[in-house]
């Protein structure tokens, strides 16, 4: 494990400095925004406009990768995103930040694709679980410290601007100075939508709903801590590290007890505790205490973002090995399409209804998910738990991250069920004979 850790430092380097510099950017932008007193729904449309690059990056970020190779696409984007945060600096118009954010969400993607890819192709099948958990943990550390970072410097001034764009751009000399080989080109993987809805419509409704609950942290939700009377800058950034690090600490718990009991009744009651925070939150029980804003704040990231693990966890129930990494692609997409949806629907509310309105609009989403899963125990068995894939917690970042799932085999060739015999072309395990979607059933004996 020691030499692979040497062996990829480059790459966990340059992630670190990544997301030092987005989490920077997270709380830079939503300081100035709210501090510049401009509406909520303005504030979600440069949220929005951040997501919906994200979601359209790894199109964009594989087919650069494949006409100019990993090293130029990464130097490409690192360019893209420090020109999109030095622009913020220079013009301070929302509409124009919109627009850099989109750039800058797009580039992000563009980043984590090719860091990804080499971490991959680098992952030994024995260590990739390891290597998986290292990656999260650098990766949420990193963002949850540039977020406070952020906290401590003024955003009226141009220094924090450029601290980010030299971060982002210090990403590039690990990765031009490494001397891993290339990986292959990574393909377009997708999975239809449609598809994934027949074969569990639960964790597609899971990974919208986290879309719009995690996004609303990052972009509208500074708003509502300003307006509840919290006027320090450290406070917003301290409210969003919360959020990050409640995520790190609550997923893996929810998760390893989604594997001894049914998975349903884990993310039915994430979602229900998820909703019950927020209440909390909308009544501002924190009470003008900033360390109890904190406390709520990582309890809501912890079950908010821990439903998307959840929901891929459950997805992965009903997937056969060859169709995991195209599903979860997919709901990844689902993800960004939440993601780029909820800000901006969120800013609308919240300036119709006041701040508050934010939360108690979670609380509704978490309800709605949980009396969907309920239902949905009703119209299905659960899937026995020896049947259950262990869970593994699930990158929103690219679709080359959920080949790092320890269960995924690399020198198998995965594909779906071309002649129809009932089974995978390329592996010969019969698929689950329990799940509702029947394009893989096997025929009768």
């Amino acid at each position: 494990m020691r030499a692979l850790i040497v062996s990829v430092g480059a790459l966990l380097l340059a992630a670190a400095l990544l997301h030092i510099a987005n989490g920077m950017t997270y709380t830079l932008t939503s300081l100035r925004l709210a501090g510049d007193g401009v509406s909520a729904s303005i504030q979600g449309l440069v949220g929005s406009f951040y997501f919906a690059g994200f979601l359209v990056g790894p199109f964009a970020a594989v087919r650069a990768i494949r006409l100019v190779g990993h090293i130029r696409t990464y130097c490409v984007f690192a360019a893209v995103i420090c020109v999109g945060v030095l622009s913020m600096a220079l013009v301070g118009d929302p509409f124009a930040w919109a627009a850099s954010r989109f750039f800058m969400g797009l580039s992000l993607v563009g980043l984590l694709t090719v860091t990804e890819s080499w971490l991959n192709e680098r992952a030994d099948v024995a260590y990739r679980g390891q290597l998986l958990a290292l990656y999260f943990i650098v990766m949420y550390a990193a963002q949850a410290g540039g977020a406070l970072f952020a906290g401590e410097l003024n955003p009226w001034t141009f220094q924090p601007f450029v601290i980010a764009a030299i971060l982002f751009a210090l990403c590039l000399a690990p990765i031009a100075l490494t001397r891993v080989e290339s990986p292959t080109p990574p393909e377009a993987t997708g999975f239809s939508i449609a598809k994934l809805f027949r074969i569990s419509p639960l964790a597609v409704i899971g990974a919208v709903a986290c879309g719009v609950l995690q996004s609303a942290a990052y972009t509208v939700a500074p708003a509502y801590v300003l307006a509840s009377g919290f006027e320090a800058g450290d406070v917003v950034a301290g409210f969003q590290a919360a959020v990050i690090a409640g995520s790190v600490l609550l997923s893996w718990p929810l998760g390893k007890l989604s594997d001894v009991i049914d998975r349903r009744s884990v993310l039915i009651g994430t979602a229900l505790g998820c909703g019950a925070v927020s209440v909390a939150l909308a009544l501002e029980a924190a009470g003008g205490s900033s360390a109890a804003l904190y406390a709520l704040g990582a309890a809501y990231g912890g079950t908010a973002i821990g439903l998307y693990g959840l929901a891929a966890a459950h997805a992965n129930d009903w997937l056969e090995p060859w169709e995991r990494v195209g599903a979860n692609a997919g709901l990844l997409i689902l993800f960004g399409v939440g993601a780029a949806i909820g800000p901006q629907a969120l800013g609308l509310i919240m300036d119709a209804f006041g701040a508050n309105a934010l939360f108690q609009t979670a609380a509704l989403i978490c309800l709605v998910v949980a009396l969907y899963g309920v239902w949905r125990s009703f119209r299905r068995a659960a899937t026995p738990n020896e049947d259950q894939a262990p869970f593994v917690a699930q990158a929103r970042t690219t679709f080359v991250a959920a080949e790092l799932d320890p269960v995924y085999e690399p020198d198998r060739q995965y594909s779906f069920d071309f002649d129809g015999d009932g089974y995978g072309d390329f592996d010969d395990r019969p698929p689950h004979r329990h799940r509702e979607d029947d394009s893989l059933e096997a025929p009768p004996a």
